[in-house]
């Protein structure tokens, strides 16, 4: 039974995700996502409350992804670590570059709200994973340039080779120290 319900609220999420990369957030309705999933409306309301509900959800799964990576990114204390992170989070974008180019187009500042690397950062400090104001500063700095330049390459269609946009994110965090 679970199975089912996995797959189910699978197909929920993925029919959404298409249809986002069709048509605007506002235009996107409970019928729309159900007719796409091949669900019925009481299996999309199981999971979900309402179509806002359910992007908040897609975003939090992104966001956790992205924060975790992102924490082991901004310390540096591994750069190979970092590197590598940052060319597995860059690859995935590109994997998807329509989604992420349409959804950050038409729903920036929705999820601009969601995902903003610097606000993740001081969420560590106030759960004192980083202790002190100086790492802060820092950490704050490295995330920032980190989400302009994610913001900067989907934005720009995923144009630019990878390796490169790599090195020279990491290049940048380096000199903030």
């Amino acid at each position: 039974m679970l199975e089912k319900e996995n797959k189910s609220k699978g197909y929920i999420k993925e029919a959404f995700l298409f249809l986002l990369c069709k048509k605007p957030l506002p235009k996107i309705n409970v019928t729309d996502v159900i007719n796409k999933a091949g669900v019925a409306r009481a299996t999309f309301y199981r999971y979900f409350d309402s179509i806002d509900q359910l992007f908040n959800s897609i975003v939090d799964s992104l966001q956790v992804t992205l924060g975790n990576n992102l924490y082991v990114i901004v310390k540096l204390d591994d750069v190979n670590k970092a590197k590598l992170l940052l060319k597995k989070m860059l690859t995935n974008v590109n994997a998807n570059k329509k989604f992420f180019s349409k959804v950050l187009r038409e729903n920036f500042y929705m999820l601009f709200e969601k995902m903003h690397a610097p606000a993740y950062i001081n969420e560590l400090l106030v759960s004192k994973v980083i202790t002190t104001y100086e790492l802060r500063y820092i950490y704050l700095a490295r995330a920032g340039i980190l989400d302009m330049f994610i913001k900067d390459y989907i934005l720009h269609k995923c144009s630019a080779d990878i390796d490169q946009t790599v090195e020279i994110i990491i290049d940048k965090l380096k000199q903030i120290h």
